[in-house]
């Protein structure tokens, strides 16, 4: 790899050399940028051009519990839910019945209602958001909202279906609930401390006409989603129903979206998110392939990238918010024992020491599942397969591309240096550097991309992939450290505290340059440094004036002492190597105000 080094040398001279770039230049994509993101909404529905003139739904929102966790945001569930029904499928208002906050009665009562309500030919939608729990013989209740803790009585999933199976006129019945049916609310948290639950796994046998699709098939929770403000399953499946799901089995969008592809969102989507979810899977081949929606309204979903930043937006939030409710406990509890501890009492001592026991060693464990692309890749392969592999012998068509392979260094270095790696190449790579284990090996694939890199102008990717090298992979070339020093000082705004940081690494290992290449750029990165705590200081002054306050105030002494630290470092330097140092005096001067200070026996 010596192309490699002497290249990025001669980048460097030209940098050192060259105009400096426009100050304030477009920063490239952080990680932070995923925090500003927000979930593409589910409100309002997208208008259908047909009406399902023969279908009804019944649509249940149990919010506001009297003795229960309340279930954050079901409304808003339900008001998306009837959006899409109403204005996308087409149902008609005098065929939808559409509740809030139903006692036991009133629960029932509108179940009986919805029956009769569907044509023949039709479709009877049954969507449910609101607490369920499971009664002393192990069934599935959808919970009113005056149900008692000590005693849940609902309405089971079985009494339902048998209500409305009675009715032979609807061709397919379609129920969704976004509702956990163990011991867990929306928030994750336990609905009656230490209650234990027996085991639960699927629906049964359904009848033909039926499916169930669920948050959860188990005893786990039906968690929210804050970032969008509405449940996680329920933004994923009306989500779908808009046309996110269209071609989630095989990848090929074709203008309807199949019960099994909106399944199949529901079942991948949170997982994407980083979210360990379990929803209902129905494997039957005739309810796969109901149309649940089609025609020209449908729309695209979030891409892989933006829901993979999603899912790292949404991480720190949940860390943040177990972390803020765990203090929150931690807080209240500290003032029952400071009030003991405080009387000198008897029970002081043990009250601190519980105290410590309690919250001295705790830690917060948070599920996170990786997306994983190939999985995507080979699902839909997968999917082909079943369509044409068995029954006809036909090859499978597929669009992805194989992965291209990237085992001859040489020729990959040769065409990195011209900036020709395709994308197939730079995600072999990608991989052999993730994969390899030696810190030799690591350093060349690295160099290679940032080559590449460079040389097709992708100085984006280039600033993602130094940063990559130095902070994880070797910080010990001091070229790299000073290229990358200078490309955030002049390139990037708001880094020259990085650059400084960067000049200071490269500094470390001066010792590796030549006699004169090492005058040259020792005396290069003292006058980084030095430049670059002046435009900190100038900056934090300006912060100052606009806000003067006393923070304010202490950061700009202290930015206006580096800078005038650093500033006398490069003019000492600049004058015992014989160096110009005019400019370094001029800097000396403006920060410390003192010729005393800045001034020599010799002058400047």
């Amino acid at each position: 790899m010596k192309p490699t080094r002497s290249i990025l040398l001669g980048l460097l001279a030209t940098l050192l050399s060259g105009p400096a770039a426009a100050e304030g230049a477009a920063e490239g994509p952080t990680e932070g940028t995923a925090g500003l993101l927000e979930p593409p909404p589910i409100e309002p529905a997208p208008a259908g051009r047909k009406a399902a003139s023969k279908d009804a739904a019944l649509i249940i929102a149990n919010e506001a519990y009297a003795m229960l966790p309340q279930v954050t945001w079901a409304d808003a569930d339900a008001r998306a839910f009837e959006g899409w029904i109403r204005n996308t499928r087409g149902v008609s208002r005098y065929r939808v019945i559409s509740v809030r906050n139903v006692n036991q009665r009133d629960l029932l009562r509108n179940i009986k209602r919805i029956v009769w309500k569907p044509r023949r030919g039709g479709t009877l939608w049954i969507y449910y958001a609101g607490q369920g729990a499971l009664d002393a013989e192990g069934r599935r209740m959808l919970l009113p909202v005056d149900t008692d803790i000590t005693d849940p009585q609902g309405v089971t999933l079985e009494e339902t279906l048998k209500r409305v199976l009675r009715n032979r006129r609807p061709k397919q019945i379609v129920v969704i609930l976004d509702a956990g049916f163990g011991n867990l609310g929306r928030d994750g948290l336990e609905i009656i401390p230490g209650a234990e639950l027996p085991a639960l796994d699927g629906f049964g046998e359904l009848d033909d006409r039926v499916v169930v699709w669920a948050a959860t098939t188990d005893t786990s929770a039906a968690v929210g989603y804050p970032p969008a403000r509405h449940g996680l399953f329920t933004w994923a499946a009306v989500g779908a129903l808009r046309g996110w799901a269209d071609g989630a089995l095989d990848g090929r969008r074709d203008g309807q979206v199949t019960f099994g592809e909106a399944q199949a969102y529901t079942q991948l989507t949170p997982r994407h998110l980083g979210r360990v979810t379990s929803p209902s899977i129905d494997a039957r081949a005739e309810p796969l392939a109901w149309v649940l929606t089609e025609g020209d309204h449908l729309e695209a979903g979030p891409s892989d990238e933006t829901l993979s930043k999603l899912g790292r937006a949404d991480l720190r939030a949940r860390i943040e918010a177990r972390e803020s409710m765990l203090r929150a406990e931690a807080a209240a509890f500290w003032q029952d024992t400071a009030s003991i501890a405080s009387a000198r009492g008897p029970g002081g001592e043990d009250a601190l020491r519980a105290y410590i026991s309690e919250f001295s060693g705790n830690t917060l464990t948070i599920e996170w599942a990786p997306f994983i692309p190939e999985v995507t890749a080979a699902r839909h392969m997968l999917h082909r397969y079943r369509e044409v592999g068995e029954d006809t012998g036909a090859p499978v068509v597929t669009e992805m591309a194989a992965m291209e392979s990237c085992d001859d260094d040489a020729a990959l270095e040769e065409a990195a240096l011209v900036g020709q790696l395709t994308e197939g190449e730079l995600q072999c790579l990608d991989i052999r550097l993730q994969t390899e284990r030696l810190q030799t090996g690591r350093d060349v694939l690295s160099r290679m991309l940032l080559i590449n890199a460079e040389a097709s102008a992708n100085m984006t990717e280039w600033q993602r992939l130094m940063e990559r090298h130095l902070q994880d992979i070797d910080r010990s070339d001091p070229d790299l450290c000073f290229r990358y020093a200078i490309f955030l000082y002049r390139n990037v705004a708001g880094r020259a505290d990085d650059a400084i940081q960067w000049a200071d690494y490269a500094l470390e290992n001066k010792a590796v340059w030549p006699p004169g290449t090492y005058a040259r750029n020792v005396g290069g990165l003292l006058r980084l440094k030095a430049e670059a705590a002046h435009r900190l200081w100038q900056e934090a002054e300006t912060a100052y004036r606009e806000g003067p306050t006393g923070e304010a105030e202490e950061a700009a002494r202290e930015c206006r002492g580096a800078a005038k630290d650093f500033s006398r470092e490069w003019l000492d330097y600049a004058r015992a190597a014989g160096q110009d140092s005019q400019t370094a005096y001029n800097l000396c001067m403006a920060a410390a105000g003192n010729r005393d200070f800045c001034r020599d026996a010799r002058g400047p």
